[in-house]
């Protein structure tokens, strides 16, 4: 029978499992002189999957199958062949069209017999079991990996480089310090495209990514590039690493580590910026609505900003439900945007102004009155360790003559105790947090005053827009036309009753 012999290795694998193509084929010819079988060509794909039929040498093996030219092909494993069941079955199928066997040197079956083709189909759905296992184990690694502050792989950010001995992210010098001034700029108000001229004018070299072999080269830097960095949340220290499922409920990240080049309270000021500057942008819109994402219905929908143009020709904007199904019309009424904006903006100035009661207001708020918990941790430490030790103690017992029914009662009664033991002490763990991230909270508000207080006299949309994101928790409007504003440190307008049945059109 004129036989084709087929290799093929990955990189991995051959680094893993030591399947060099030499080693293949000298196994192939061997099984060929055994089975009395002439060599009609020899097919090798150094590094390619197992996965796709994108390989040369695949190709031109199926070409010659259907040419005729072979009787019978021979790999030293099926998953040389493929390591996808439905790629399997469809060049299996392909061979047994053009009366073509295939047959395994390291399995036993042969699908020019009977039972080798009762075997194929147990055997293709292992071979596609250990890929996914493989790629499951890789993926485990690289989170594993990222969670420690370690490369995974791909190009290194802007502003990063990669220690060689243990593969952790370090601090570039140079382009850290470009990383903090860009952040700082755009915290003064700098717009993307203002970043990007400074950076050119200053000389500073740009580092593209995603080139052959890491080649690094200068050029100009394009507002764009400005862009991805200022938004990256990489630079505070921390990111979600990996793909997020499609569905929302399946997500697959874990929380990646980095050495922070800036605050975690400068990366969320300049987001704001960021987004301010893209939604007041004159390209962008011709009309600002301030409250835009902040203020919503009793009914669950969003208000979202209208206007209509009076007889005289003037304008006039307003807020109104964003729910207008036919049958059922949300019934609150639209809200005059200069009436409502202006009442947010008044408190906002009054904040502004006095700095000193919002932060006594956060003060006042904080949860559990600032305990210390490290205390009440360690006793609940100490108590796991002790159901540990006692867990210990009755095993022993076991092994020397306790009965199996109280063995398994008493494991039991430890095992409630422990679950008990650390509900609490996830619980304390969370208040920790909760007060810690509450005192972030303070002395990010207080900043933030500090910081939006200067240019009152005057301000832009933009500088009202950034202070009532950074202030406004939400804005909800009631069916009778009550309007209730929410800050972060609570709600000293209160309920504000607003004439509003004339304000849409």
């Amino acid at each position: 029978m004129r036989a084709a012999l087929y290799a093929r290795v990955s990189t991995q694998e051959q680094a893993e499992h030591n399947y060099s193509l030499d080693f293949q084929v000298d196994k192939l010819r061997t099984y060929c002189e055994l089975h009395s079988h002439s060599i009609a060509g020899e097919y090798v794909d150094p590094g390619f999957s197992g996965t796709t039929d994108t390989r040369p040498a695949l190709q031109r093996l199926l070409q010659d199958v259907q040419a005729g030219a072979v009787d019978v092909v021979v790999v030293y494993r099926l998953d040389r062949l493929a390591r996808s069941q439905r790629l399997l079955h469809n060049t299996l199928h392909l061979m047994e069209t053009h009366g073509v066997g295939f047959a395994s040197v390291t399995e036993s079956f042969d699908t020019t017999t009977p039972t080798g083709k009762a075997m194929l189909s147990v055997l293709g759905t292992f071979a596609q079991l250990e890929r996914d296992t493989f790629i499951e184990r890789t993926q485990d690694g690289k989170r594993k990996a990222a969670s420690k502050g370690h490369h995974t792989g791909g190009t290194v950010a802007y502003g990063y480089h990669i220690d060689p001995g243990t593969k952790a992210y370090c601090i570039h010098p140079a382009e850290g310090e470009v990383v903090r001034r860009m952040f700082l700029w755009a915290d003064e108000g700098l717009t993307t495209k203002q970043i990007a001229e400074r950076l050119n004018a200053s000389g500073v070299p740009t580092k593209f990514r995603g080139q052959r072999g890491g080649t690094l080269y200068t050029g100009k830097w394009h507002p764009a590039t400005v862009v991805t960095i200022l938004h990256h949340p990489c630079y505070r220290g921390q990111w979600d690493y990996g793909r997020e499922a499609r569905k929302r409920h399946s997500r697959n990240l874990t929380a990646g580590i980095r050495p922070a080049l800036v605050s975690e309270e400068l990366w969320e000021r300049v987001q704001v910026k960021l987004a301010a500057n893209q939604k007041l942008s004159k390209r962008n819109t011709k009309r600002v609505y301030l409250l835009t994402g902040l203020i919503r219905c009793t009914c669950g929908h969003a208000f979202c900003g209208s206007y209509y143009d009076k007889a005289d020709g003037s304008e006039v904007r307003y807020y109104r439900c964003s729910r207008q199904f036919p049958n059922e019309p949300c019934g609150a009424p639209n809200i005059p945007a200069a009436l409502v904006e202006d009442l947010v903006w008044g408190d906002i100035r009054g904040f502004l102004e006095r700095p000193a009661n919002v932060v006594e207001a956060l003060t006042a708020m904080q949860p559990a009155g600032g305990l210390d918990y490290s205390e009440e941790l360690a006793r609940i430490d100490r108590r796991l360790d002790e159901l540990d030790e006692q867990e210990t103690k009755l095993i022993d017992l076991y092994t020397t003559g306790l009965s199996r029914d109280k063995l398994d009662r008493r494991l039991g009664q430890i095992e409630i105790d422990r679950r008990s033991a650390l509900a609490v002490k996830a619980q304390i763990e969370q208040e920790a947090r909760d007060q810690q991230a509450h005192r972030r909270r303070i002395r990010s508000v207080q900043d933030q005053l500090e910081r939006l207080a200067t240019g009152l006299e005057e301000p832009g949309p933009a500088q009202k827009w950034e202070a009532m994101r950074a202030l406004v928790q939400g804005v909800t409007v009631s069916g009778n036309g009550g309007v209730k504003v929410r800050y972060v440190f609570g709600d000293p307008a209160g309920a504000i009753a607003m004439s509003t049945s004339r304000a849409g059109p």
